[in-house]
């Protein structure tokens, strides 16, 4: 996670869970594209 979103959330939100999510789109029969997401929960104080 970028650490300057961390700064300016962290004023005002908790930081519950972070993860890296994967998935895969099938575009066409023979084409896939693969993706990966950082994915953070955040709880307001």
């Amino acid at each position: 996670m970028a650490q300057a979103l961390t700064v300016v959330d962290a004023t005002d939100f908790d930081l519950v869970a972070e993860s890296d999510e994967a998935a895969i789109l099938r575009d066409h029969v023979r084409h896939y594209e693969f993706l990966s997401a950082d994915v953070t929960v955040w709880r307001k104080r």
